[in-house]
């Protein structure tokens, strides 16, 4: 029994051994993996006019007006604060958020 194993880890290491041989010198399509390269697809002007015209421009960003400043900003940079009444109030800082709640508390 022990010399099965033996002949049978021998041959296994000189099977490793030889592939590594083959590998590097470059040869033996058996023992290598070869995968094929994929093939460049020919683009023609219209194809190309096709692909510009499908795909979607990014909308520009909504313009909000600061409540305080009255300066324009983007709705998705601005802070927000819904009033009791549940309109929305855009600011471009939150110092000028403040100064606007402080104003309201005043005249409350």
């Amino acid at each position: 029994m022990d010399t099965f194993i033996y002949s049978l880890i021998r041959i296994t290491l000189m099977v490793l051994i030889f592939r590594g041989i083959m590998r590097l010198m470059g040869g033996g399509g058996f023992f290598t993996r070869s995968f094929k390269k994929p093939k460049p697809q020919s683009t023609t002007p219209s194809q190309s006019e096709d692909t510009e015209v499908n795909e979607k421009k990014p909308e520009p960003p909504k313009m909000v007006n600061d409540e305080v400043t009255k300066e324009p900003i983007a709705e998705t940079k601005a802070y927000i604060l819904v009033d009791n009444d549940g309109k929305r109030r855009y600011f471009a800082e939150w110092d000028s958020r403040q100064l606007y709640i402080q104003s309201k508390l005043k005249l409350e």
